[in-house]
């Protein structure tokens, strides 16, 4: 027997040992695709567990987290989702198959406070979290046309939404500070979070944004479309 059938072996029999795999694959759920697994989550980083320079300074990278399924359970589909550590955890694509194991690993994100820090409520109402990053371009430029002068937003900032968050160019958000940004192009799109160009719009009065897992509350009516007392008849 050569010693890669050996190695094939052994690798075969650890997979198809219950005890093995009851200490391997510890988490179970039902994720929001109805799918019901038992997995296990491993952080990318070398000790098992994000550092806090790595938190502060790249926290999508450190928001990443590899998922291995139980050989015998079926994989949740990509965008799918299950709450994890406070946070939520939820599927993007995954890698190919291994050579060693027949089996694929499920790249992952974490979506909690930690990568994205900034709250946020967008001008339709939308509670959000998202990772606002500064550049070096001017939110505005002005540029002349044959008969005319125009001004165009420029993308000064980039954020980052989670996933399942989706904005289009030309909508507009205020962060819990007061600062208002518009989207502008570039936009990618990306099963665990989109990247967004933002154009920084000046700063307001900060809104009151609901606590996490609260609704926002519905704007208050406009007072002309309400009934006037004075030309009300009495029955």
């Amino acid at each position: 027997m050569s010693l890669l059938s050996e190695v094939l072996g052994a690798v075969q029999s650890i997979q198809q040992d219950p005890e093995l795999n009851a200490l391997r694959f510890r988490h179970s759920a039902t994720w929001s695709d109805g799918t019901t697994c038992r997995f296990s989550v491993q952080d990318p980083a070398k000790d098992g567990r994000s550092g806090p320079q790595k938190l502060s300074t790249h926290p999508l990278e450190a928001s990443l987290r590899r998922l291995k399924v139980h050989p015998d359970d079926v994989q949740p589909a990509p965008g799918a989702s299950t709450p994890y550590q406070g946070g939520k955890l939820v599927r993007g694509f995954q890698t190919d198959t291994s050579d060693f194991t027949g089996q694929q690993t499920g790249v992952c994100r974490l979506v909690d406070a930690r990568a994205y820090p900034v709250l946020a409520v967008s001008k339709a109402g939308q509670r959000l979290r998202l990772l606002i990053i500064a550049g070096r371009a001017d939110p505005l430029s002005a540029g002349s046309g044959a008969q005319d002068v125009r001004a165009e937003l420029n993308a000064s900032h980039t954020g980052h939404t989670p996933p399942g968050v989706v904005f289009q160019v030309g909508e507009q958000f205020v962060t819990s500070d007061g600062d208002r940004y518009t989207i502008t192009p570039p936009v990618q799109r990306d099963v665990l979070g989109d990247t967004l160009g933002l154009s920084y719009q000046g700063s307001e009065l900060a809104p009151t944004i609901p606590d996490e897992g609260q609704p926002p509350a519905p704007p208050a009516p406009d007072p002309a479309d309400s009934e006037d007392p004075w030309w009300t008849e009495n029955p």
